[in-house]
């Protein structure tokens, strides 16, 4: 299977903002994370969009998968984002494991949330 893993734990401190992580600042008229969740679910060879949320976010996050790709939401997963990037991917991974049939062929490709000009 293919897998990507989009990477969503950071609470944006560096930017200054202090009531909500950037990923989830409004780019057009939908949060940033949003528009890069859509570029990877409508990849026809990727099977499973993961996306690792910061625990505080995983609700929120949550809504604005039955907001705006409620038809897609089988296709998520979502887990907790760990302390740095490194561990989200482990957390990814370890859901991979735990819900999956793995074999040596499964693939992950990782993204950065706040990065949805991807093509």
């Amino acid at each position: 299977m293919i897998y990507a893993g989009i990477l969503a734990g950071g609470t944006g401190t560096r930017m200054g903002i202090q009531d909500m992580p950037k990923q989830f600042l409004t780019l057009g008229k939908k949060p940033i994370i949003m528009h890069t969740v859509e570029k990877f679910l409508f990849v026809p060879d990727i099977d499973v969009v993961y996306v690792a949320v910061h625990p505080n976010w995983m609700t929120y996050f949550d809504d604005l998968i039955h907001k705006y790709v409620p038809t897609q939401k089988e296709k998520i997963r979502v887990v907790s984002g760990g302390k740095d990037r490194n561990d989200s991917i482990m957390n990814i991974i370890h859901d991979i494991k735990e819900k999956s049939d793995e074999t040596t062929d499964d693939i992950l490709i990782t993204h950065d949330a706040v990065r949805p000009f991807v093509s």
